[in-house]
């Protein structure tokens, strides 16, 4: 039996453990492992009430929100609220869906209930941004800790990234003072006056990325910014060089989706601030001349970094003169216009133009002059690209750690005893649409010297066996 001074001790006791167990609990949830993920969040919010508290207090400001603007309206009602309480655990929100969702909902509703849908939810989160980013505030003894209080308790989200829930009153609910990384796209989103759009991302005084696609005026953009992403649809140079007025810019990368405006803006680039100057040109019927004006820009522009380059089939025009006679398109040289380019590190080249010499013979020779690349993707070149070249390439380009080499006449893959040899490798692809290539068990083993590698592309054969291959591979890394 118990003593009184015994129960009052164990009394005592409970009581003093709630003190114990929810600091222990606060601190624990500031480790990102606990609460970056919001599934995990949510878990713990579930356990018990000692949890429950733990969330509800913590101000770690980790967690990385995954929206689903396809949900049904109670559950981002619900989430909405729930953003509300729990605004300083908040680092990121994405709320973003693919082309493919986004028709496969209009199909499932009639498209003015989709909208209507989309213009709920884009609501539900505006109000719970602003609600977060104005909750009250705990009173403080003095104008020190009242500040320090204020910063912990209010929404400090950093990071912001949408597809279809962009408006002007949501971006002027976003936090000036911590969001920092902005992607935008606006093509599911209601269509928005420029000046209008400049002046609420001017706003924005502490952002640093900006990504912003499907929007072609690109005025007003914050002069502090230090890496920008724009997907470029204007054909006059004049709109891409106010780009030369960001002083601050570390990282600029131009997304076309059409070559057309490329071409047009070309002359423009070795103009724009050279510091980590990226461009990627996606595939869409192209003329010779277009793609000689991008390739006269590209190599004037000394600062680039990576280049994401795909040829498509040239369009018909090239074919026919005015007379309707055909016309010989001759090979060009590529890939010897990109040598100046001694800052590059990422160069793609993509070939669609099929059964046609579209490079001078040995041009891909040239990009072994190129040795500081650490990823290079040079596919469906055919015959531009054979064993020859591709063991060049290995033997010089040392520091590659990506290497795609698919849909080229390979041959008999005697390249693959240089490439067993670029020991930082952690990606190689050898796809074979073309099935041109004849690579063999034996060939394949030789590639186990590749002790980082990570992943493999290649078509499966009878006479080869990868699973051989990664046992092999995995007996050998530490």
């Amino acid at each position: 039996m118990l003593s009184n001074d015994s129960r009052v001790g164990c009394r005592q006791h409970q009581a003093a453990a709630p003190d114990i167990v929810m600091p222990a609990l606060s601190i624990a949830l500031q480790h990102p492992a606990l609460s970056t993920h919001q599934h995990v969040i949510c878990a713990a919010a579930r356990a018990c009430k000692a949890w429950r508290e733990a969330v509800r207090h913590c101000s770690a400001c980790n967690t990385a929100i995954t929206l689903n603007p396809e949900a049904p309206l109670p559950q981002l009602c619900s989430f909405s609220q729930w953003l509300t309480k729990h605004a300083p655990l908040v680092k990121s929100i994405t709320a973003t869906f693919d082309n493919e969702s986004f028709e496969s909902g209009m199909s499932r509703m009639p498209e003015l209930q989709w909208q209507q849908h989309l213009a709920v939810a884009q609501q539900l989160l505006q109000l719970a941004l602003q609600l977060a980013s104005s909750a009250e505030r705990p009173e403080a003894a003095t104008a020190s800790q009242q500040q320090q209080q204020q910063q912990q308790a209010c929404l400090r989200l950093s990071s912001f990234s949408s597809n279809c829930l962009v408006t002007l009153d949501m971006l002027a609910a976003l936090p000036a003072h911590s969001l920092t990384h902005l992607d935008l796209n606006l093509m599911h989103s209601p269509a928005m006056d420029g000046s209008a759009l400049s002046a609420a991302l001017a706003r924005l005084s502490s952002l640093q990325q900006l990504s912003l696609s499907n929007d072609s005026r690109h005025r007003g953009i914050a002069r502090q910014l230090q890496r920008l992403t724009l997907a470029i649809y204007c054909e006059e140079p004049q709109q891409l060089l106010r780009l030369a007025q960001l002083p601050a810019v570390q990282h600029l990368a131009l997304e076309y989706g059409a070559p057309h405006a490329a071409a047009a803006t070309a002359a423009a680039w070795p103009q724009l601030p050279q510091r980590g100057l990226t461009l990627r040109i996606r595939d869409s019927s192209v003329t010779w001349l277009e793609i000689e004006a991008m390739l006269v820009g590209i190599a004037g522009s000394s600062g680039l970094t990576q280049l994401h380059l795909q040829v498509p089939e040239p369009s018909h025009d090239d074919e026919e003169d005015d007379d309707g006679a055909a016309v010989v398109v001759l090979p060009m040289t590529v890939c010897a216009r990109l040598t100046g380019l001694s800052g590059l590190k990422d160069l793609a080249i993509k070939c669609n133009i099929v059964e046609r010499e579209w490079l001078v013979a040995g041009d891909v020779l040239a990009l072994t002059a190129l040795t500081g690349l650490t990823r290079l993707a040079l596919s469906g070149l055919e015959f531009a690209l054979g064993d020859l070249e591709a063991t060049a390439l290995a033997c010089s380009l040392t520091q590659l750690r990506s290497l795609n080499l698919s849909d080229n006449q390979l041959g008999d893959m005697v390249c693959l005893a240089a490439i067993a040899r670029l020991t930082q490798l952690t990606r190689l692809v050898l796809w074979d649409n073309i099935e041109c290539n004849r690579i063999t068990q034996r060939g394949l083993m030789m590639l186990t010297t590749l002790t980082r590698l990570q992943k493999l592309g290649m078509y499966q054969r009878n006479d080869v066996c990868t699973e051989e291959f990664w046992d092999v591979l995995h007996g050998q890394q530490p």
